[in-house]
């Protein structure tokens, strides 16, 4: 059978599968020796020669990065959304040592090794890491490997405490000289950003249609849901300011949506405030969330589950990372607070004397004839056969249930 440069066949051997294709005019082999244990390994090599064309890589074996572009094509032909970011993020393998490796050879050990290798912040990592496992799952659904590697491997719990040292919150005095330092024009963008903690692509998305006086409605959320944020007042002032000239509120100059990126002079206009430490961005969200545990904005104290409906976490331990933060703010509220020289709360200064309080003079207060506490004037004791409905006193101070004890009394006194 003649096949046209370009193209590949799977032949059977035995319980094994070859992969044959026309290299250089030749027809040769190229799947690895001894063939492929299955016929998943076989197609899976043809369909990398049809992308790449290299024989000689593919007699090693298929290789990590080679299987991880059908596997992320397969996944885009199911419809699986934020596959550009996959792809994204997908670069970290391949452009480690982990990708050139043999799909098949692939052991635990190395795995570790390309996570301690990884830059970045711990959530970046982590998706990676994820999407791995996500590889190598589909690998083992396609009998190319008999486990995952990565199953077991996990990021270690002290990354998310580097990433916490690694946020920028601004204190009030900051916020304040980083709008001053803002221009006029770009000013309701970063307000906006500030007040309501969104994310910037969550923000670079939202129509007019999806705001109101109230609140805005923020559509594809990270936990693909859609969730209500409220407008506080400087958030209702940027929105207002803002032209409607496009269907975004927060467009390009082009009037499109904006690139998921900060302003090109962020980092001018941080340096302008004053600001030497290093703001992200994102470090408006994180901001946000403190400003309102703190009780920065309008002097009260927002609760932890408002502040995670606020921004939209899906469980508390995200937002519990802010109330850590405040920490520097309470070390440095405790630097300002000053005792008088002559306070006897200071070590060396004599407490004054304070007067004993005489002790408050015990009143005896007079008892009915049932024993019941009545007021300083003595109340005349019932006589026997006397009906007591005639001392509104004791009518008053008499519970119903003890009534029918009176009615009783009554009564024997007559008989008597």
């Amino acid at each position: 059978m003649r096949r046209s440069p370009g193209t590949c066949s799977i032949e059977a051997r035995g319980r094994n599968f070859r992969v044959r294709a026309v290299v250089d005019g030749r027809l040769v082999t190229i799947s690895p020796p001894g063939g492929c244990d299955s016929r998943a390994e076989a197609e899976e090599i043809a369909a990398a020669f049809i992308e790449e064309r290299n024989a000689q890589v593919l007699r090693q074996g298929l290789t990590l990065e080679q299987f991880g572009r059908g596997f992320l094509d397969r996944r885009e032909r199911r419809g699986i959304r934020g596959i550009k970011t996959e792809r994204y993020i997908w670069r970290r393998v391949t452009r480690a040592d982990l990708g050139d490796l043999p799909l098949a050879s692939i052991r635990r050990a190395d795995i570790v090794d390309w996570l301690d290798g990884q830059d970045g912040a711990a959530q970046t990592r982590r998706n990676a890491l994820n999407l791995l496992r996500q590889c190598f799952n589909d690998a083992v659904d396609r009998e190319l490997i008999d486990a995952n590697p990565a199953r077991d491997v996990r990021l270690h719990r002290s990354a998310d405490v580097e990433d916490e040292d690694k946020w920028t919150v601004l204190r009030p005095d900051e916020q304040i000289a980083l709008l001053d330092a803002v221009p006029q024009a770009e000013r309701p963008l970063v307000v906006f950003a500030l007040v309501t903690g969104l994310r910037q692509s969550e923000q670079y998305r939202l129509k007019w249609d999806d705001v109101s006086e109230t609140h805005v409605t923020v559509r594809r959320a990270k936990n693909r849901r859609n969730r209500r944020v409220p407008l506080l007042p400087p958030a209702r002032a940027a929105a207002a300011a803002m032209a409607r000239e496009s269907e975004y509120v927060f467009p390009s100059p082009r009037g499109h949506r904006r690139q998921p990126r900060a302003p090109g002079d962020w980092h001018q206009w941080v340096a302008a405030a004053g600001i030497e430490r290093r703001v992200r961005w994102h470090d408006l969200r994180h901001t946000c969330g403190t400003s309102l545990l703190a009780g920065w904005w309008g002097g009260a104290e927002w609760a932890i589950r408002k502040v995670q409906a606020f921004l939209g976490h899906r469980n508390l331990v995200s937002t519990e990372r802010y109330a850590h933060l405040l920490q520097q703010d309470l070390d440095a509220q405790a630097q300002r607070v000053e005792f008088p020289a002559n306070s006897p709360l200071l070590l060396g200064q004599e407490p004054k004397q304070l007067k004993e309080a005489a002790p408050p003079a015990r009143v005896e207060l007079a008892t009915n004839s049932l024993g019941i506490p009545g007021s300083r004037e003595q109340k005349p004791r019932l006589a026997p056969g006397e009906f007591p409905g005639g001392n509104p006193g004791i009518r008053k101070a008499l519970p119903p249930a003890a009534w029918s004890l009176a009615y009783a009394f009554a009564a024997v006194g007559r008989r008597a």
